[in-house]
């Protein structure tokens, strides 16, 4: 059938003979495309054949075209129209000055060809005989070819078969003799890039000579549709620019040393720019850029990376990178190399221009200057909690150019006096690295306490932060075990390998610099401990005559284990006799003894003195009590009043820690800490009482005089023997209003347990007023009495 269309266009020719006025010289049909090449599903006016068209200064005038598709060179079938090819799409194009590629804006359309293609046929060839169309010296003519939606599968290699103009015939059959092997693809055009950006991690400031600082990411989106071609991304074109005033073009190696686009994901860089690359001058950053190929509706993200100049020049300059159009970033179709456009996607927070986060460059932080101050107490006790090791002063010596410098991490030599060294965990219970105030901010170590060596590292969980031209001060605390064996000791640091540093922004290390190599603390001596504590238990009323009345109570214990033969031992106590007011008094004006009874778990025993003439009153134990951390030992204080005790009043104190004679069992000679105990102070104090008169008359009186609703007033008297007694409240007019006891046997001494609280002998509160509280007392026939007015208040 072939062979049949050919003879048929020949007879048409020759049946016509030309009028030679005007002439085609020759035709060069011309190979276009490349093996391989694809053209897309919907792809329209792809050119498939071209030839060029060489005439004398007349022209002519072209009458009969004829293509043909049968090569099939790769053995998969030669595309055919409708199933590949769309229908009535293959078109002749004629471009009065002929060029390599062909241009739609400029090319006329000659006419489509129509298809010669059948079944049964088997022709596979376009052709149209009636053209009247005129034609010039070094024009051309072109076949383009629309892809149907859903093409089968076929190559596209046309070659000329015939072509006819008014002067004649020339030959095209079969040429190209080899013409490019195209594949038809179902897979449509790329066509649209949508790019959306995020803020990097940059921080307002950055330092010089730092790397791997991401201002910005992209996302990279190809919206072509779902069947479309990958999209390749061949360049990135970048802006820098100052960001306050915004829009100052930058010199970018003033900046970056060099610049990179990576994938966030997998690491892959798909282009870089650094060195001498990067322009001196105020032009954008050109970023070659190879790997990037984005399938159809997917997403790729990619970082922006750079790294800053090491130049301290242009330190203090601001910047930001931009991203100013969508011609600074190509991209093309993979398969057809066409340009595609990019657009900003329209979740993009800004649109083009895009820009990067901003920041400022700021000289490199390389030294941390370190000053230490010796604040370390000379004595400490055993199991001493929050105890000062050193004071350091952080320094960073730069301008204000230069980038705050951070210290992340401490590191502490322990050693006794002697320089032996000394475990850590067997010396403390907790480390803390604290502020000025002691608030733990930067650093903590309890159980992670180092048990073997002298070193203690500690992480700082919070860096400490020392701005340019500033210091910051930190302190290291430590909680003392409480079952150490150690005697002393101190605190070794070397500056430079001790205390590590660090550029705020870019993390490079700074190095640490002191006035002295090596600071060591002062040694610190280590001592037991003590608690002490006093119950007082002084009456507020005393009676000449009164005997042991009870005075104090006062604790002693050892809130540590030292173990067994290193006990804190106790041999005795000094009391000291004070007035209400604070000044010294005789003891022997009031007490003609003091008798002291102790209670522990390891002894029971008891004294007692007599011969005191001054206000100092020292009470030894006949051998000294073992005090440890498993219970308190209680010592109480008893007292008889002189018979002839003047009116007056007193108390009496343990003045201070040294009141208490303690000594430690296995080292005497290694001082005991005696503190007071929680909620206590020095002095601690009995309570004062004051001397009411002579035991043979009965004494009798009320506090508080006047008392308020609410509360109750105290009933205090002296019984010199054991009596039958009864109280009663009565008003004024003498009618009785409370019984508060009758007839109650009761034994000798003083008593002021026994209160009225305001009520009748029905529950109900009296009115306020003065009332009168009578007391009587029988023993052995005879019969005591007293009375007093007692107020009670609104």
């Amino acid at each position: 059938m072939k062979t049949t269309h050919r003879l048929l266009s020949l007879i048409f020719i020759l049946s016509f003979p030309f009028l030679i006025y005007s002439s085609v010289t020759s035709v060069t049909v011309q190979n276009y495309g490349y093996a391989g090449q694809y053209l897309q599903a919907t792809s329209t006016d792809n050119p498939v054949f071209h030839l060029k068209i060489n005439a004398d200064a007349q022209g002519d005038t072209l009458t009969h075209f004829a293509v043909q598709n049968y090569k099939d060179s790769w053995y998969i079938g030669s595309a055919v129209e409708p199933d590949s090819i769309a229908p009535n799409s293959v078109k002749l194009w004629y471009m009065p000055v002929d060029a390599p590629e062909f241009d739609p804006a400029t090319a006329v359309l000659v006419g489509t060809l129509p298809s010669d293609f059948t079944q049964t046929s088997g022709n596979n060839n376009w052709w149209y005989n009636n053209f009247n169309f005129v034609v010039s010296n070094n024009s051309g003519l072109w076949v383009t070819v629309d892809i149907s939606g859903s093409p089968g599968q076929g190559t596209v290699e046309f070659q000329g078969e015939n072509i006819s103009f008014n002067s004649g015939t020339a030959d095209i059959l079969d040429l190209p003799s080899s013409p490019p092997v195209m594949l038809i693809t179902q897979t449509t055009p790329a066509d649209l890039l949508e790019i959306t950006h995020d803020a990097g991690t940059m921080q307002p400031a950055i330092s010089t000579g730092q790397e791997n600082i991401i201002p910005f990411s992209f996302r990279f989106y190809n919206a072509s549709g779902p069947n479309s071609a990958p999209i390749v991304a061949a360049g990135l074109t970048l802006t820098v620019q100052t960001f306050s005033p915004l829009g100052v073009t930058l010199a970018p190696s003033a900046l970056i040393q060099s610049i990179k686009l990576q994938d966030k994901n997998s690491g892959t860089v798909y282009g870089t720019v650094s060195g001498a690359s990067i322009p001196s001058s105020t032009n954008p950053i050109e970023i070659p850029l190879s790997l990037l190929n984005i399938p159809a509706e997917t997403t790729i993200t990619a970082n922006v990376v750079i790294s800053a100049v090491s130049s301290t020049i242009t330190a203090g300059t601001n910047f930001i990178i931009s991203l100013n159009e969508p011609s600074s970033f190509l991209a093309y179709d993979f398969y057809t190399i066409k340009t595609v456009t990019v657009a900003a996607s329209a979740v993009d927070t800004t649109g083009f221009p895009i820009y990067s986060n901003f920041t400022t460059l700021q000289k490199n932080c390389s030294e941390i200057s370190a000053s230490f101050t010796d604040i370390i107490p000379l004595t400490i006790n055993e199991g001493q909690v929050n105890v000062p090791l050193v004071k350091m002063i952080l320094n960073n010596p730069g301008n204000s150019l230069t980038a705050s410098g951070q210290v992340y991490n401490l590191k502490l030599q322990v050693t006794d006096n002697s320089g032996t060294p000394i475990i850590p965990s067997s010396l403390f219970s907790k480390i803390s690295v604290t502020d000025l105030s002691g608030t733990i901010i930067y650093g903590i170590k309890d159980s992670t306490i180092e048990s073997s060596g002298s070193i203690i590292n500690i992480p700082l969980i919070n860096s400490v932060g020392i701005a340019s031209a500033s210091s910051a001060t930190v302190t290291v605390r430590a909680n003392i075990s409480s079952s150490t064996t150690a005697d002393d000791f101190r605190i070794v640091i070397v500056p430079s390998s001790d205390i590590l540093a660090r550029d705020i922004n870019s993390f490079s290390p700074a190095s640490v610099t002191s006035a002295s190599s090596v600071y060591t603390s002062p040694s610190a001596l280590l001592s037991s401990s003590l608690k002490a504590g006093v119950t007082p238990l002084m009456p507020k009323t005393l009676y000449s005559g009164q005997a042991d009345v009870a005075i104090m109570q006062i604790s002693l214990s050892s809130p540590l284990s030292f173990g067994e033969g290193n006990t804190i031992m106790a041999y005795g106590i000094t009391l000291t006799a004070r007035n209400i007011d604070g000044a010294s008094v005789n003891a022997d004006a009031f007490f003609s003894s003091i008798k002291v009874s102790i209670l522990s778990p390891a002894v029971s025993d008891s004294a007692v003195i007599s011969a005191f003439s001054s206000d100092t009153i020292y009470i030894p134990f006949s051998s000294p009590i073992p005090l440890t951390s498993t219970a308190s030992t209680i010592i109480t204080v008893t007292g008889d009043i002189k018979d002839n005790a003047a009116a007056g009043n007193v108390r009496l104190v343990l003045n201070s820690a040294a009141a208490i004679g303690v000594y430690q069992y296995l080292d005497p000679l290694k001082p005991v800490a005696v503190s007071a105990a929680l909620g206590q102070t020095f002095p601690m104090s009995s309570g004062t009482g004051a001397i009411a008169g002579a035991s043979e008359k009965l004494s009798f009186s009320t506090y508080p005089n006047p008392f308020k609703y609410g509360s109750k007033a105290a009933l205090s008297y002296y019984l010199d023997t054991a009596s039958e007694v009864t109280i009663k409240i009565y008003d004024l007019a003498g009618r009785m209003v409370r019984t508060i006891m009758e007839n109650n046997i009761l034994p000798a001494g003083a008593r002021e347990n026994d209160f009225w609280d305001g009520k009748d002998n029905n529950g109900r509160t009296v009115l306020a007023g003065t009332y009168l509280a009578k007391i009587e007392a029988v023993s052995a026939g005879k019969t005591k009495t007293e009375t007093k007015k007692i107020t009670l208040i609104k």
